[in-house]
This record gives C-alpha cells, structure tokens and sequence, in this order.
C-alpha cells in the first residue's frame, strides 16, 4: 500500500468518526488532492463507506477550489473569459426566462378554460457541465451542479391564494436578476483578498457580474481557473412542465406531465 493509499484510508477514518476538521486542517498539493479525489470515486465499496467517501471527496473538492482560487491571475485572458462565460449564462437565464414566461401564459389560458385544473408546476434548469474528467465524476459524486441553475413554481390546491404560479413570480427569481451587478458581492463577500479587489476592476464592474455566474462561482465546487478553462453551457433550454386536474363531482385526480 503506499502512502497516499495510507493517507486517505487514515482521512477516510477521520470523517467516519465526524472529524472533518481535522482533514481541511492538514497540507495538501493539487496534484495529491486530485488523487485523492480519484481515489473517493473509484473506491467501490458500498453501504456506509460510501457516504463517508462522498463526504470526503466533497472537503476535497472544497479545499482543491479554496487552493486554486489562491493561486488565480486576473490577467486579461482571464478576465475575458470570466466575461464570456458570465455573457453565455445571462443569454441562456434570458431565454429560459422568456420560455417560462411563455408557457405560464399557456397554462394559465387551459385552467381558465377548465375550472377543474388546481394545480401546475414549471421548472426549468441550464445545464453545466465540465470538460474536466476528474471534475465531471466528482461531481456525479457530490450532485454539486445537479441544481445549482434551476427553478422550480408550483401552484395547487392547498396554496391557490398563496402561491399562484405567475409572471411576477418568474420576474422575482434570483437567477433573473439582470439588474444587480453581482460582481460587487463577489468582491464584498469572498475571504480571499485578491478575489475580491479582482472583481472591483473596472473590466468586470463594467462586465455587470450576473446572478448565474455568482452562483456558479460560490455555490459550487469549481474554482476560478475551472470556469474559465473547463465550463461548458449547454445553450439548449430545456423547460419541464407539468399540471394536475381535479375532478369535482368524482373526487379523482390526474396527473399529466408535458415535457
């Protein structure tokens, strides 16, 4: 067995025993982060081990993106690309915005014209994913990116005054937010000094920051450099849908699913 084996077979122990502080505590390189990470998905061994490595492997994956971001430039062709790619995710939210809005209009046509109807839901998600093997198994691991850029609105019967699925309801959701410049809360919010005075240069300031990219960079487990390098947006919408009937006079409800 050699000493990386060792050392994760001994960290692995550690979060058995609830003990996560003590691996964000010790000193890692990426490159044995990495492994370590390997090591988390190929470990095939089930029942609790496999809660444990997936616990593992998500410290892993935070102290691997806490390095990078240490070690991020914001040279130009960095800055560029953060601009790009934060461009492509208020592209894809605008259309996924104005999809929604579409169909709500749609469905609230049909339940004006069919009092039974109670209830319909609309979700809706861009898809991220990353050209990055390692990045890509792990986060099957941690479903990190699963629903990191979605929505969800439902309204039904128990709620029909309270939550009524409409278009100001859509207007409301964070990640359709195009008038914050989320670039100040990076720069507000991050621990690291030179993320934060990064993200008050006047190229990005200027870039306007949106919702979708402050999430992409806060709430999942990729760095800067992996943004910018690796991010793949899927430019395809994809817009799910469903709603239920009531019947009144035979107490049965339906279920019907629109994709």
């Amino acid at each position: 067995m050699n000493s990386l084996q060792k050392r994760y077979d001994a960290l692995l122990d550690l979060v058995k025993r609830d003990k996560d502080e003590y691996v964000f505590g010790q000193a890692y390189t990426i490159e044995e982060l990495e492994q370590l990470i390997r090591m988390c998905w190929d470990d095939d061994e089930g029942g609790v081990s496999c809660v444990n490595r997936g616990e593992l492997c998500k410290i892993f994956l935070n102290i691997r993106k806490q390095k990078l971001n240490e070690q991020f430039t914001f040279s130009q062709e960095n800055i560029f690309a953060i601009c790009r790619i934060d461009e492509q995710l208020k592209v894809c939210c605008r259309q996924l915005k104005e999809d929604a809005e579409s169909e709500i209009r749609r469905m609230l046509e049909r339940k004006e014209k069919n009092e039974s109807m109670f209830n319909f839901s609309i979700h809706g998600k861009i898809d991220i994913s990353v050209k990055n093997s390692l990045l890509e198994n792990s986060f099957h691991v941690s479903e990190n990116l699963l629903h990191l850029l979605t929505f969800s609105l439902t309204t039904n019967k128990k709620t029909a005054h309270s939550n009524i699925v409409n278009i100001e309801k859509i207007c409301q959701l964070p990640i359709f937010d195009f008038t914050t410049n989320y670039a100040g809360h990076i720069g507000n919010n991050c621990m690291l000094p030179e993320i934060a005075k990064g993200f008050r240069y006047k190229e990005l300031t200027d870039c306007h920051i949106g919702c979708a990219f402050y999430k992409l960079y806060r709430e999942s487990y990729l760095s800067l450099q992996d943004i910018v390098e690796c991010v793949n947006i899927h430019s395809e919408v994809r817009l799910r849908y469903g709603f239920s009937t009531y019947d009144k006079f035979s107490n049965n409800q339906k279920e019907q699913e629109d994709l």
